[in-house]
């Protein structure tokens, strides 16, 4: 038997006919697994969570949930959980009753109701709260409601919109672990739809970039971060340090030495490049770039001279802007605050340097 919850067939989505916001899809998501949509606004990955809910139309293509598939069958009928960005509360029915709601079309006794009722509610910590209504609640109460709701009939598959779009930034944290500790003890299979890159970063088993309806690339979180396969992802997966440059060589152990100055050339490791590429991006972690490192005895394979621009203490660490290659180029450097500052001023000459392994030359198109 297949481990496979939910899989797009080359799915298409046009509006019109000519232009497609999805583009002939795969994707296949295991049962259990937490799987994040993530990407910019009109990347198309909104419009794959609605295809699979029901309440967008396919152009073409099929879906599949646990081996059936679903493209004529009506919303009602996917038994599918949803969870929005603005709750989507009863405000005219109390906490219980909105969790006892989608149970009403269920075939069960009152009896079973209200002891479903009152799981939920005690795994979200709100069974005090069960006679109070929506516009009685905080933002973060409401959230955890709408969240039990799409959880009390016990869906196999979950898809969540932006869940977490209203919330300050204490109550999203908050909000990310209760979603993770539920997901883990319940074992419900996520479709997780997100704008922001920590958030995907923090709770997901693997995250799907969208850009211009095409997943560009699909991975665990470490390696989507640490080894990115083209300039968008590196681009748009936290923070990056860039160059261009044009391919001098080609080396046995997957690396190319880069021109990236009539006078300097970076040793970077080789993704994705075919034989005709020459001009590339090569992307490097501000993490990844060690000041100084002649100073703590760590060997780079590429060392060049910079000046101090600027210095922002940010708690846990600093953010050192350098600029170098006769200042053509800035980095940002990423340094703990428990490594030593070496009594760093702005206008300082340093040393900057990093590994081939974390530099990545990356097709430019």
């Amino acid at each position: 038997m297949s481990n496979i919850c939910v899989k797009f067939d080359q799915v298409k989505k046009s509006y019109d006919g000519k232009v497609f916001v999805v583009k002939a899809l795969n994707l296949a998501i295991k049962q259990g697994e937490f799987v994040t949509m993530l990407g910019p606004s009109g990347s198309g990955k909104t419009t794959c969570l609605m295809l699979l809910a029901g309440f967008e139309d396919i152009t073409s293509g099929e879906i599949y949930v646990n081996g059936k598939a679903i493209r004529h069958t009506t919303p009602h009928k996917r038994n599918i959980g949803m969870v929005f960005q603005n709750y989507a509360l009863f405000p005219h029915m109390t906490i219980a009753e909105n969790l006892a709601y989608p149970l009403k079309f269920r075939k069960m006794s009152k009896a079973d109701k209200k002891a479903r009722v009152n799981k939920y509610l005690d795994l979200v910590e709100l069974q005090s709260f069960a006679n109070r209504y929506p516009n009685q609640l905080s933002g973060g109460q409401k959230q955890r409601v709408a969240l039990a709701r799409a959880l009390v009939y016990e869906p196999q598959l979950v898809l969540m919109d932006e869940p977490l779009g209203a919330l300050d930034k204490n109550l999203r944290e908050q909000m990310q672990y209760e979603i993770k500790k539920l997901h883990k003890m319940l074992g419900f299979t996520v479709i997780y739809v997100t704008h922001d890159q920590t958030e995907a970063l923090t709770m997901s088993d693997r995250i799907a970039v969208f850009e211009q309806g095409v997943i560009q690339q699909i991975s665990d979180p470490k390696t989507l971060y640490e080894r990115p396969d083209n300039k968008f992802v590196a681009e748009f997966i936290g923070e990056n340090n860039h160059l261009n440059g044009h391919i001098e060589s080609h080396q046995d152990d997957g690396t190319v030495q880069v021109k990236v100055t009539e006078n300097d050339s970076v040793s970077a490791l080789a993704v994705n490049l075919t034989a005709s590429d020459t001009k590339v991006y090569l992307s490097i972690r501000p993490e990844k770039v060690i000041l100084n490192p002649d100073k703590h005895n760590i060997a780079c394979d590429n060392i060049f001279t910079g000046i101090i621009k600027q210095i922002i203490y940010i708690g846990d660490h600093l953010r050192i802007y350098i600029t170098f290659l006769n200042e053509s180029a800035e980095f940002i450097i990423k340094q703990p605050n428990s490594f030593k500052f070496d009594d760093l001023e702005e206008g300082q000459a340093v040393t900057l340097g990093w590994l081939s392994k974390d530099c990545r030359a990356l097709q430019i198109s």
